[in-house]
């Protein structure tokens, strides 16, 4: 009985060890995106106070494509109170303590995993590798994007 409970104990603890390593190395999540690009074009909302970003994520056939992405110029957002409202080119001063120093404050950037970063007002047209994802975001200080207000709506085509 003591034999039989020490076994079923043992394997109540390897399956919970084999679960929380498999979600742990390769979360379900790990690969989503919050967008896929379409081939035939669509559209997604960068909202300025999500500091996650929204993640692209081209799983086309082409090793690689680019794709164009088009801002309304009535899209505005701001970067916290003390800040007017400002285009996704945002303001023209870099700043040492931004999320990307080496661009303007409240733009839009595209942080791609080949560790490339673009800003989306200045490069327009992207090229995406096959399994590439870019995160979309407002360039802001790190911890202090819950003060943003608006958003911008993105439209894309492939080029």
């Amino acid at each position: 009985m003591v034999v039989s409970k020490l076994s079923q104990c043992f394997l109540i603890a390897l399956f919970s060890l084999a679960t929380i390593f498999n979600f742990g190395v390769n979360p379900s999540s790990a690969s989503a995106a919050d967008v896929v690009l379409n081939p035939a074009g669509g559209s997604f909302v960068v909202p300025a106070n999500n500091e996650a970003g929204v993640t692209v994520l081209n799983q086309g056939a082409e090793e690689q494509v680019g794709y164009y992405f088009i801002v309304s110029k009535g899209d505005l957002w701001q970067g916290g109170p003390a800040t007017k409202e400002t285009d996704y080119c945002g303001y023209d001063k870099p700043d040492a303590i931004l999320t990307y120093p080496n661009y303007p404050f409240a733009s839009m950037v595209a942080d791609c995993t080949r560790g490339i970063v673009y800003s989306v007002c200045r490069n327009p047209v992207l090229p995406f590798l096959k399994g590439e994802v870019c995160t979309f975001k407002m360039n802001d200080t790190p911890g202090v994007y819950g003060d943003n207000t608006g958003e911008i709506v993105v439209n894309y085509q492939k080029n």
